[in-house]
């Protein structure tokens, strides 16, 4: 009853002095703000709401970038966000910050159709053996981070045998940036 009270009285009170209830509404506005930014946001600590693990930090001391292996799940054996938030450069993207550049580069390796798309995240690479594509020397992966269980090729040395489990990939240099792609003509792709 007070909700419809309070509808019907805002109602007249527009009627008769719009500048009042627009003046009303924007101090509504300032008050709902306020009361729950300073209560919720700055109370939100990045360090514990996401916990470094060791994993991470194995990324971080190896340099460049982390590509995940295990079930085709966005729940992978590196949460998405925990490299976003320690800074590690990550083979996925930025999270769900994933350009659609981006995203057909990484299905040439692991071809996981609509699933960024749909769910908002890339997934980990389905099988290990995808880890020695060349296509992630152009990303500069120097760590593949696995679930236990899965196999990844026994030229990867194992850092870490915790859970996630972490591996060595040899990289041969930096990332590879293109400035100026020249992409091939359309004819010279052939058909499909």
């Amino acid at each position: 009853m007070a909700l419809v009270v309070v509808v019907l009285v805002s109602g007249w009170v527009a009627r008769r002095r719009p500048v009042a209830a627009v003046a009303v509404l924007a101090a509504c506005a300032v008050v709902e703000v306020g009361v729950n930014t300073t209560r919720w946001y700055p109370s939100v600590d990045t360090g514990s709401a996401y916990p470094a693990i060791r994993a991470s930090a194995i990324v971080a001391e190896r340099g460049g970038r982390v590509v995940r292996v295990g079930d085709r799940t966005v729940f992978g054996p590196l949460g998405a966000d925990v490299p976003m938030v320690y800074g590690d450069a990550d083979a996925d993207g930025q999270a769900v910050f994933l350009s659609r550049d981006y995203d057909r580069y990484r299905r040439l390796i692991d071809d996981y159709g609509s699933f960024a798309r749909d769910l908002s995240a890339v997934p980990p690479l389905a099988d290990g053996t995808l880890a020695t594509s060349p296509l992630l020397d152009a990303l500069d992966v120097r760590t593949v981070v696995a679930d236990p269980g899965v196999a990844v090729p026994p030229a990867y040395a194992v850092v870490d045998a915790g859970t996630p489990v972490v591996y060595a990939r040899p990289a041969p240099g930096p990332a590879v940036v293109v400035q100026s792609p020249n992409p091939l003509p359309r004819r010279a792709h052939g058909r499909r």
